[in-house]
């Protein structure tokens, strides 16, 4: 159906006019996020070997500040299981003999409750098995793990 071209001149016009404020109009500021703004993102290798049905420790992750005060613990999001076996978190009790960025010794005693991550294999499993996850930290930091276990 074709429109005459006075008409869609008008409508052009007024959908222009409708997106005009009127003189003096405010918006409504802007509501925060819900969650963090991702301000650094980085990536991590971890290799390691294995027994066949056995647990293995890949990693653990918490939240310590510059004084040592422990923070919230971070989530972990499985993004590739692996194949010849599976992932799995458990809460883990992290004695500190440091923090990055404060001084030798200034965290002994501190014991945070973390999140490790752990691996166990099938029972037949031979070989290479990759998988990765991603840790999001309360503060949005995000650390991206890829992961080679293998399995003798």
């Amino acid at each position: 159906m074709r429109f005459p071209v006075f008409l869609l001149t008008v409508m052009m016009t007024g959908a222009a006019l409708a997106q005009t404020p009127a003189p003096g109009f405010q918006p409504p500021p802007q509501a925060a996020p819900a969650t963090p703004a991702v301000t650094d993102v980085s990536q991590a290798t971890v290799t390691k070997t294995a027994k066949p049905d056995r647990d293995v420790f890949i990693g653990s992750y918490i939240t310590v500040d510059k004084t040592c005060k422990v923070g919230a613990t971070p989530t972990v999001e499985f993004t590739q299981q692996p194949t010849q076996g599976k992932l799995r978190t458990r809460r883990d009790a992290v004695n500190l003999q440091h923090a990055p960025g404060v001084p030798r010794n200034k965290c002994l005693g501190v014991s945070p409750a973390g999140i490790a991550v752990m691996y166990r294999s099938a029972r037949k499993a031979k070989g290479d098995d990759v998988f990765t996850y991603k840790v999001t930290y309360p503060d949005g930091r995000v650390r991206e793990v890829s992961g080679t276990v293998t399995v003798q």
